[in-house]
Protein backbone atom coordinates (compact mmCIF):
# COMPACT_ATOMS: atom_id res chain seq x y z
CA UNK A 1 0.00 0.00 0.00
CA UNK A 2 1.34 3.33 -0.94
CA UNK A 3 1.60 6.14 1.47
CA UNK A 4 2.23 9.68 0.21
CA UNK A 5 3.99 12.02 2.58
CA UNK A 6 4.13 15.68 1.80
CA UNK A 7 7.04 17.42 3.45
CA UNK A 8 7.31 21.20 3.62
CA UNK A 9 10.60 22.90 4.27
CA UNK A 10 11.24 26.50 5.13
CA UNK A 11 14.78 27.71 4.86
CA UNK A 12 15.08 30.40 7.51
CA UNK A 13 16.82 33.67 6.89
CA UNK A 14 20.58 33.13 6.87
CA UNK A 15 22.37 36.45 6.57
CA UNK A 16 25.30 36.72 4.22
CA UNK A 17 28.64 37.70 5.66
CA UNK A 18 28.67 41.48 5.53
CA UNK A 19 31.21 44.21 5.98
CA UNK A 20 30.64 47.70 7.27
CA UNK A 21 29.64 50.35 4.74
CA UNK A 22 31.27 53.77 4.89
CA UNK A 23 28.54 56.32 5.57
CA UNK A 24 30.89 59.30 5.89
CA UNK A 25 34.60 59.88 5.46
CA UNK A 26 36.49 63.17 5.69
CA UNK A 27 40.26 63.68 5.58
CA UNK A 28 40.13 67.51 5.31
CA UNK A 29 42.37 67.48 2.24
CA UNK A 30 40.84 70.55 0.57
CA UNK A 31 43.75 72.96 0.46
CA UNK A 32 42.77 74.62 3.72
CA UNK A 33 39.10 75.11 2.86
CA UNK A 34 36.27 73.73 5.01
CA UNK A 35 34.88 70.41 3.72
CA UNK A 36 31.64 70.53 1.79
CA UNK A 37 28.54 70.03 3.92
CA UNK A 38 30.30 70.57 7.25
CA UNK A 39 29.41 73.58 9.37
CA UNK A 40 31.32 75.72 11.84
CA UNK A 41 29.77 77.38 14.86
CA UNK A 42 32.42 79.58 16.42
CA UNK A 43 32.75 83.03 18.01
CA UNK A 44 35.61 83.66 15.58
CA UNK A 45 35.77 82.26 12.03
CA UNK A 46 39.41 81.30 12.57
CA UNK A 47 38.74 79.06 15.59
CA UNK A 48 38.53 75.90 13.48
CA UNK A 49 41.09 75.94 10.67
CA UNK A 50 42.28 73.33 8.19
CA UNK A 51 46.00 73.48 8.59
CA UNK A 52 49.36 71.95 7.68
CA UNK A 53 51.27 73.95 10.30
CA UNK A 54 53.75 71.25 11.28
CA UNK A 55 56.23 73.52 13.06
CA UNK A 56 53.73 74.77 15.66
CA UNK A 57 52.46 71.28 16.46
CA UNK A 58 55.73 69.47 17.00
CA UNK A 59 56.67 68.25 13.55
CA UNK A 60 53.28 67.12 12.28
CA UNK A 61 49.81 68.53 12.34
CA UNK A 62 48.28 65.07 12.31
CA UNK A 63 48.93 61.37 12.52
CA UNK A 64 46.16 60.82 9.97
CA UNK A 65 46.43 60.66 6.21
CA UNK A 66 47.54 63.47 3.92
CA UNK A 67 48.78 66.92 4.88
CA UNK A 68 45.75 68.72 6.32
CA UNK A 69 43.73 68.32 9.48
CA UNK A 70 41.06 70.23 11.37
CA UNK A 71 42.69 72.30 14.11
CA UNK A 72 41.33 74.48 16.91
CA UNK A 73 43.91 76.34 19.00
CA UNK A 74 42.79 78.52 21.89
CA UNK A 75 46.32 79.63 22.71
CA UNK A 76 46.96 80.82 19.15
CA UNK A 77 43.53 82.47 19.00
CA UNK A 78 44.43 84.41 22.13
CA UNK A 79 41.17 84.15 24.01
CA UNK A 80 38.12 82.18 25.01
CA UNK A 81 37.00 79.63 22.45
CA UNK A 82 33.75 77.66 22.26
CA UNK A 83 33.93 76.26 18.76
CA UNK A 84 31.91 73.53 17.02
CA UNK A 85 32.78 71.52 13.91
CA UNK A 86 29.66 69.69 12.73
CA UNK A 87 29.29 66.87 10.21
CA UNK A 88 26.71 66.84 7.45
CA UNK A 89 23.54 64.86 8.11
CA UNK A 90 24.18 61.11 7.92
CA UNK A 91 21.39 58.74 6.93
CA UNK A 92 21.66 55.59 9.06
CA UNK A 93 18.06 54.50 8.49
CA UNK A 94 19.06 51.11 7.04
CA UNK A 95 22.04 50.51 9.31
CA UNK A 96 23.02 49.15 12.70
CA UNK A 97 26.39 48.81 14.47
CA UNK A 98 27.27 52.43 13.78
CA UNK A 99 30.89 53.28 14.59
CA UNK A 100 32.67 56.65 14.43
CA UNK A 101 36.44 56.54 14.04
CA UNK A 102 38.89 59.44 13.92
CA UNK A 103 42.53 60.39 14.48
CA UNK A 104 43.13 63.13 17.00
CA UNK A 105 45.59 64.81 19.32
CA UNK A 106 44.65 66.95 22.30
CA UNK A 107 47.08 69.00 24.35
CA UNK A 108 45.73 70.04 27.73
CA UNK A 109 47.04 73.12 29.51
CA UNK A 110 44.97 74.99 32.06
CA UNK A 111 41.39 73.89 31.41
CA UNK A 112 39.00 74.51 34.27
CA UNK A 113 35.31 73.84 34.92
CA UNK A 114 33.61 72.44 31.83
CA UNK A 115 36.42 73.34 29.43
CA UNK A 116 37.84 70.58 27.25
CA UNK A 117 36.97 68.55 24.17
CA UNK A 118 33.55 67.06 23.46
CA UNK A 119 31.84 64.99 20.81
CA UNK A 120 28.07 65.24 20.71
CA UNK A 121 25.59 63.21 18.68
CA UNK A 122 22.07 64.23 17.65
CA UNK A 123 19.46 61.97 16.05
CA UNK A 124 17.22 64.82 14.88
CA UNK A 125 19.72 66.78 12.79
CA UNK A 126 20.01 69.62 15.33
CA UNK A 127 22.99 69.70 17.70
CA UNK A 128 23.16 71.48 21.03
CA UNK A 129 24.58 70.89 24.49
CA UNK A 130 21.52 68.85 25.51
CA UNK A 131 22.44 66.07 23.08
CA UNK A 132 24.32 62.88 23.92
CA UNK A 133 27.99 63.30 24.77
CA UNK A 134 30.00 60.33 23.45
CA UNK A 135 33.44 61.71 24.31
CA UNK A 136 34.72 64.25 26.82
CA UNK A 137 38.20 65.04 28.08
CA UNK A 138 39.36 68.12 29.95
CA UNK A 139 42.02 67.00 32.38
CA UNK A 140 44.78 65.13 30.51
CA UNK A 141 46.44 65.38 27.12
CA UNK A 142 45.84 62.76 24.44
CA UNK A 143 48.81 61.71 22.31
CA UNK A 144 48.16 61.16 18.58
CA UNK A 145 45.80 58.22 18.46
CA UNK A 146 42.90 56.61 16.64
CA UNK A 147 39.66 56.52 18.61
CA UNK A 148 36.62 54.33 17.89
CA UNK A 149 33.24 55.03 19.47
CA UNK A 150 30.15 52.86 19.12
CA UNK A 151 27.22 55.24 18.61
CA UNK A 152 24.68 52.51 17.79
CA UNK A 153 22.49 53.23 20.80
CA UNK A 154 21.66 56.62 19.32
CA UNK A 155 22.27 56.22 15.59
CA UNK A 156 20.85 52.78 14.69
CA UNK A 157 18.18 53.10 11.99
CA UNK A 158 18.00 56.89 12.31
CA UNK A 159 17.84 59.01 9.19
CA UNK A 160 19.29 62.34 10.37
CA UNK A 161 22.41 61.83 12.49
CA UNK A 162 24.92 64.58 13.12
CA UNK A 163 28.15 64.66 15.13
CA UNK A 164 29.59 67.79 16.68
CA UNK A 165 33.26 68.23 17.67
CA UNK A 166 33.29 70.94 20.32
CA UNK A 167 36.32 72.59 21.88
CA UNK A 168 35.86 74.89 24.85
CA UNK A 169 38.95 76.55 26.31
CA UNK A 170 40.79 79.78 27.10
CA UNK A 171 44.51 79.97 26.29
CA UNK A 172 44.64 76.19 26.73
CA UNK A 173 46.58 74.90 23.74
CA UNK A 174 44.86 72.87 20.97
CA UNK A 175 42.90 69.94 19.51
CA UNK A 176 43.63 68.33 16.13
CA UNK A 177 41.12 66.03 14.36
CA UNK A 178 41.61 64.08 11.14
CA UNK A 179 40.26 61.17 9.07
CA UNK A 180 36.75 61.11 10.47
CA UNK A 181 34.76 58.09 9.34
CA UNK A 182 31.35 56.70 10.21
CA UNK A 183 30.52 53.13 9.25
CA UNK A 184 27.49 50.89 9.66
CA UNK A 185 26.31 47.38 8.90
CA UNK A 186 23.29 47.02 6.65
CA UNK A 187 20.29 45.84 8.65
CA UNK A 188 18.90 42.84 6.76
CA UNK A 189 15.16 42.51 6.46
CA UNK A 190 13.50 39.25 7.45
CA UNK A 191 11.46 39.40 4.25
CA UNK A 192 11.86 36.14 2.23
CA UNK A 193 12.27 38.20 -0.94
CA UNK A 194 15.51 39.69 0.37
CA UNK A 195 17.54 37.16 2.31
CA UNK A 196 15.50 34.00 2.68
CA UNK A 197 13.91 31.40 0.48
CA UNK A 198 10.60 29.67 0.99
CA UNK A 199 9.96 26.24 -0.46
CA UNK A 200 6.37 25.13 -0.89
CA UNK A 201 5.06 21.71 0.24
CA UNK A 202 4.86 20.49 -3.32
CA UNK A 203 8.61 20.79 -3.67
CA UNK A 204 9.23 17.69 -1.54
CA UNK A 205 7.25 14.43 -1.83
CA UNK A 206 8.11 11.18 -0.07
CA UNK A 207 6.55 8.00 -1.46
CA UNK A 208 6.81 4.66 0.34
CA UNK A 209 7.48 1.78 -2.05
CA UNK A 210 7.98 -1.60 -0.38
CA UNK A 211 10.94 -1.38 1.93
CA UNK A 212 12.23 1.87 0.52
CA UNK A 213 11.35 5.49 0.85
CA UNK A 214 12.11 7.51 -2.22
CA UNK A 215 12.32 11.20 -1.38
CA UNK A 216 12.19 13.45 -4.39
CA UNK A 217 13.65 16.89 -3.69
CA UNK A 218 15.00 19.70 -5.77
CA UNK A 219 17.21 18.02 -8.37
CA UNK A 220 18.07 15.17 -5.93
CA UNK A 221 16.70 11.69 -5.17
CA UNK A 222 17.62 10.13 -1.84
CA UNK A 223 16.83 6.52 -1.01
CA UNK A 224 16.92 4.90 2.39
CA UNK A 225 16.05 1.48 3.79
CA UNK A 226 14.17 0.87 7.00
Amino acid sequence: MKRILIISLLILCIPYLSTADILLFEDFEHGGAPPSGWSLITPDPTNWTFSTNSSRYGGGVTTGSGDYAAVVDSDLDGGTVDAWLITPSINCANYTNIIVEFHHRYVHANETGDEGIYIYIADDGVLDTNDNIVLYEGSISILPTTTNIDISSVANKKSDIKLGFRYKASYDWFWIVDDVSITGTLAWSSSPTQKSQEITPSDFIAEQVGEKDIIIGRNKIHTSKY
